[in-house]
């Protein structure tokens, strides 16, 4: 767990050895915390026993330190695992005799073998976006300078309206004002394209490094789980011979029968198997809870990426199946930190939140309900006209019947429920305290 504003980087390093099983916490394995110089001492020891070059080993070890404080990292707007060194480094290495001297952030995950990520990609079908964010700044440092060149314009121009821009200074102004507009519709350092990249060019079942809201944590990719297809049902055999029926040949209908075998089983192994190997209904994407809220929470584990705004995040627990907050009811009241559902409710109204069965069934009934009062009304004739007599006119048709069984009201009012059978599925991801696998369920 990460109290405040602690070394994110060094804990998601150590964390995706532990999950590796490459480092062990030293110490009884019912430990409850561990310091930050005997997390450093674990980490150089590891670096220590790897076969790396004096220089790289020179560079992990001086970044390490650093890493109390946060390491200074510069994200490239065009790849999920591209990041440049940032100014401070470059001018350092320009500088150096030697550039193995800088020491950056990029040395130490190098070194460690794990892969830095982030989702902050820009659209490629923006095209006016692209080309700036991607073709002109290239990364976020660069980007960030742009800004502030544009907000000197701008000042320039307030200051003085008579002032009249040329046009490299509009065309300056027009892309600092893009840039901005960019930087400030992603500001979870995410996006839609990035989290897209991120679900299908990261290697299955892997453990990375994830950076997003200025700050580190571990993402997991999930192995390819398949899909339970059914297998379809073979042809019904011919009917026996008809002797009544003198156009009937029944050796005809046997091979006519074995040919359309023939053909069910091809179209069926002609399946794409990416839709076998791989379900999609179950989040791709799971970044582990290290926050200090949840130290009494040990049912959370891991928390599903599945947008930018964390509207349909969930909490899984370390089989990764989906797990709630102990005492969820007063935690409504009482808990600082909201569930993913919660959130959910409290900022996306405008669609129906995730909920189980019987909430959504009563929901439906409710609607029902006030549709029935609604026709009522409705069907009432105004106060200025006569009423029909009894016996005359076409009687209204009577209120539908309500649908009382959760498999039909899906069909009623297009609700959808996220809370399905778990099945066995495979996961080959192990935790060290104790060593244990993980399993995975199908949603």
């Amino acid at each position: 767990m990460q109290n405040h504003n602690g070394p994110c980087s060094l804990l998601a390093i150590c964390n995706v050895l532990l999950l590796r099983g490459a480092i062990t916490l030293p110490g009884p394995s019912n430990r409850t915390s561990i310091s930050f110089s005997s997390l450093l001492t674990l980490l150089a020891d590891y670096l220590v026993h790897q076969q790396l070059q004096p220089h790289q080993l020179h560079s992990a070890l001086s970044t390490i330190p650093i890493t109390q404080t946060g390491l200074d990292l510069n994200p490239s707007f065009a790849s999920i695992d591209g990041f440049r060194p940032t100014s401070h480094s470059a001018s350092s290495s320009s500088s150096s005799s030697s550039s193995s001297s800088t020491v950056h952030g990029l040395d130490l995950f190098t070194a460690v073998g794990i892969p830095l990520v982030h989702g902050w990609i820009a659209d490629s079908q923006d095209s006016d976006t692209w080309d700036v964010i991607v073709g002109k700044c290239g990364d976020y440092d660069k980007a960030v300078e742009l800004v502030v060149t544009g907000e000197e314009l701008l000042t320039k121009q307030l200051e003085n309206p008579h002032l009249e821009l040329n046009q490299e200074e509009q065309d300056l102004l027009r892309e600092a004002l893009l840039v901005r507009k960019f930087l400030d519709s992603t500001s979870t350092q995410l996006s839609y394209p990035g989290l897209f990249q991120l679900a299908t060019g990261l290697t299955t079942d892997s453990l990375v490094a994830l950076l997003r809201n200025s700050h580190l944590s571990v993402l997991y990719r999930r192995p390819l789980l398949p899909v339970n297809l059914p297998t379809p049902a073979p042809p019904p055999l011919p009917p026996p011979p008809d002797q009544t029926d003198p156009d009937y040949d029944h050796a005809t209908a046997l091979e006519v029968h074995a040919v359309s075998q023939q053909l069910m089983a091809a179209e069926h192994a002609c399946t794409d198997p990416e839709e076998l190997l791989d379900d999609p209904r179950l989040p791709k994407l799971f970044t582990l809870v290290t926050d200090l809220a949840f130290l009494n929470e040990p049912q959370i584990v891991w928390e599903s990426l599945e947008d930018v705004e964390g509207g349909l995040s969930e909490f899984y627990d370390w089989k990764l199946t989906p797990s709630r907050l102990k005492n969820s009811a007063s935690n409504q009241t009482s808990h600082p930190n909201p569930t993913p559902n919660q959130f959910n409710q409290s900022t996306h109204s405008t669609g129906p939140p995730r909920s189980n069965t019987d909430t959504d069934l009563n929901l439906a009934h409710q609607l029902q309900e006030e549709e029935y009062e609604r026709v009522r009304r409705s069907e009432q004739p105004p106060a200025h006209q006569p009423n029909i007599p009894s016996g005359g006119g076409i009687p209204a048709p009577p209120p539908p019947r309500p649908c009382t069984d959760p498999a039909q009201y899906n069909h009623c009012y297009r609700f959808s429920s996220n809370q399905e059978e778990e099945e066995g599925l495979r996961d080959r991801v192990v935790s060290s305290q104790p060593q244990r696998v993980f399993w995975a369920r199908r949603m």
